[in-house]
């Protein structure tokens, strides 16, 4: 009797695996076909992923918004740089024109001056030409 029993556990120990491997089996089947736990858990990916497109599409639109206000904000600013700069110009020549303006009166001045000189010089010679010549 106590081999029978051993056999026994032992056919039994069979069936269970031969039910284990059956298991297995439909279990891969059912996999493969996309049925069972394995469809559940891509479901639930899919849907985390598209939770996760959706976050960063959003994140996407605000960083749009937010460089397009930045370039408005950027564009208004070179405008007034602009400005100011063409006033600093408008500044700048205005000095330029004043300097050269100063300096165009002083070549005047000089000049009347040279040319007085050269008339009493030419004076002096021809008083002296006339006491020299009269003689």
């Amino acid at each position: 009797m106590g081999t029978r029993r051993k056999n026994k556990n032992i056919i039994g120990d069979d069936k269970n695996e031969s039910n284990e491997e059956k298991q297995r089996e439909e279990q891969k089947k059912m996999e493969s076909s996309g049925e069972g736990e394995k469809s559940k858990g891509t479901e639930g990916e899919e849907n985390n992923l598209m939770m996760m497109l959706t976050k960063i599409m959003e994140q996407n639109e605000e960083t749009k918004k937010k460089m397009e206000e930045q370039s408005i904000k950027m564009e208004e600013q070179s405008k007034k740089v602009e400005e100011q700069i063409d006033k600093i110009k408008e500044e700048l020549w205005e000095k330029l024109e004043a300097k050269m303006e100063n300096y165009v009166e002083k070549i005047n001045k000089n000049q009347e001056r040279l040319y007085k000189k050269i008339d009493t010089q030419e004076s002096k010679i021809e008083q002296m030409d006339s006491i020299y010549f009269n003689k």
